[in-house]
């Protein structure tokens, strides 16, 4: 295949190539884009490289001789075009996984910050008022399959009761405290 079945001639009488319709295979392809660049970019390094050695722009023949070259290398632009690709996606997601992840880092600390003792008054009211719910879902379903005044009643039994308790085993404690004790002897010691 040589460069004129590939390409067409332009105005100034050089021939135009179609490497563009071989790297970008559709509309929206990104990686044929990033393949043209990498064409062009090579393209223009062996421009400089010829202005360099010969001191001149390279001749219609060094060009076609390019981009017949070029034109064989199309898998390659692409592969390159892929690798790049991949490797700036995949350092992408590390960098962005990074930042999530020293976001979320700080966010906990945040969150965990406080002394000790204020996150232990927080577990101790929170057990409380558990314990409360409970009690009064447990009271709620009494009354409402043995009636609430048996419910009221058996609560003001039950309260009457403690204050008995109370009373018969504080009141002798109370006393004996208060009660006046015998001296020891000074002989008995």
């Amino acid at each position: 295949m040589s460069v004129s079945e590939h390409s067409s001639p332009t105005p100034k009488g050089r021939e135009r190539n179609f490497i563009y319709s071989k790297l970008i295979i559709a509309p929206d392809d990104a990686v044929g884009l990033i393949a043209y660049g990498l064409y062009k970019r090579r393209k223009i390094a062996y421009i400089e490289k010829c202005h360099e050695k010969k001191k001149r722009a390279p001749s219609n023949e060094e060009l076609s001789v390019f981009q017949e070259q070029s034109l064989l290398d199309v898998s390659r632009y692409r592969a390159d075009a892929e690798a790049l690709v991949e490797e700036v996606t995949s350092k992408l997601l590390a960098d962005i996984l990074s930042e999530g992840s020293k976001k979320h880092d700080e966010e906990l600390k945040t969150r965990l910050k406080g002394s000790f003792w204020k996150n232990v008054g927080a577990s101790i009211t929170g057990t409380v008022l558990v314990a409360v719910v409970f009690g009064l879902f447990y009271v709620a379903m009494i009354g409402q399959t043995q009636g609430w005044a048996t419910v009221g009643r058996r609560l003001l039994d039950g309260a009457q009761d403690v204050g008995e308790n109370i009373d018969a085993t504080a009141k002798p404690k109370i006393l004996e405290e208060a009660a006046p004790q015998p001296m020891p002897h000074p002989a008995n010691k």
